[in-house]
């Protein structure tokens, strides 16, 4: 193909969702690993300016079991997942991409619930943290709900539709991909990513409210809060530590927040007869026995400022996404 254009951009292998490294049979080295192995056949044969860029896809989780406590296991998954690619011998320098994902290879009702708006803003935090260069959102496709999970309604698109493909409504994954292009970066600039801790634990050790933060271009920098708590809301104060002076800086002046939770957004499910059904396709929303499921309310995003010093304390609510952005005191 270089040989026809010698400016094309060579890349992939494109891995399919895994949450571990793709082991082989052994080779004579005793290697296992198939990126590894494929990583030094491109060393050996001076090939490995070849690769211009690595992309795989995210899919973290079993289809048809995700209960809320999955939240937890984000992070933890995508750090796991970059860095068996970065072992294998990627080296650092080749930016790496995830081109195609969503909670798992079958739809259900939890990608419509806020669930999946939640898991979204954690999964793109923690891939930048972890020194993505990219992601790409796959399932802005116009796409209709299907049975899948149990007969569970679901779509992996972010609105629903009338039979003629016209949008209904938006769901949870837009309103995140919102808060995250929005509220929280700036559409096509490049940002500085800067590493950020949550000190809310539950008992089991699990960080409740997880932090992501970037320096904008705009000179602004802003914080994005996620709540994995379920039943409570968090105030959180946001302090700045430089490693290098020692001294430490808050927002301060006029700090915009943006909020997206319960308040926002709630998934009601499909009901046949006045009770919850799982059941889509076998019924007749035309009939009146089915009412299909919905969000009420579905946005739009809370849009407050507030005044920061050094003692503000940001409100986190159960369930939700936040972001704060401003200008550090010492700017």
């Amino acid at each position: 193909m270089h040989r026809f254009d010698p400016h094309l951009k060579l890349g992939g292998p494109s891995f399919q969702g895994v949450n571990q490294d793709i082991l082989f049979w052994p080779n004579e080295k005793g290697e296992t690993s198939w990126f590894g192995r494929f990583l030094n056949y491109l060393k050996e044969h001076g090939k490995m300016q070849e690769l211009a860029f690595f992309s795989f896809e995210h899919y973290p989780y079993d289809p048809c079991h995700i209960p809320w406590g999955s939240l937890y296991d984000e992070p933890n998954l995508i750090y796991g997942i970059v860095q068996a690619w970065r072992n294998d011998g990627l080296p650092p320098n080749v930016p790496m991409f995830i081109t195609e994902s969503n909670l798992s290879s079958d739809a259900e009702e939890t990608f419509m619930d806020l669930f999946g708006g939640l898991w979204l803003a954690d999964y793109i935090g923690s891939f930048l943290n972890a020194g993505g260069s990219g992601i790409y959102y796959f399932h802005y496709l116009p796409l209709q709900m299907t049975n899948d999970c149990n007969d569970s309604p679901g779509t992996f698109g972010m609105y629903t539709l009338t039979p003629d493909y016209k949008i209904k409504q938006p769901l949870s994954q837009y309103f995140a991909s919102k808060m995250i292009n929005f509220e929280w970066l700036q559409r096509e600039c490049n940002h500085t990513v800067f590493p950020a801790t949550g000190t809310y634990l539950d008992g089991a050790g699990h960080t409740l409210v997880t932090t992501y933060s970037v320096l904008r271009p705009d000179g602004k920098w802003a914080v994005m809060l996620v709540n994995r708590d379920q039943s409570n809301d968090h105030a959180v104060q946001i302090e700045f530590v430089n490693p290098k002076t020692k001294i430490d800086s808050y927002l301060s002046g006029k700090v915009e927040v943006a909020t997206f939770g319960r308040n926002q957004y709630k998934w009601h499910p499909a009901r046949t007869n006045g009770k919850e059904s799982h059941v889509l396709l076998s019924l007749d929303e035309s009939s009146g026995l089915y009412e299909p499921g919905h969000a009420d309310p579905d946005g739009p995003i809370l849009e407050t400022t507030v005044q920061g010093d050094k003692t503000t304390s940001y409100d986190v609510p159960a369930s939700s996404i936040v972001v704060v952005r401003g200008f550090l005191n010492s700017q």
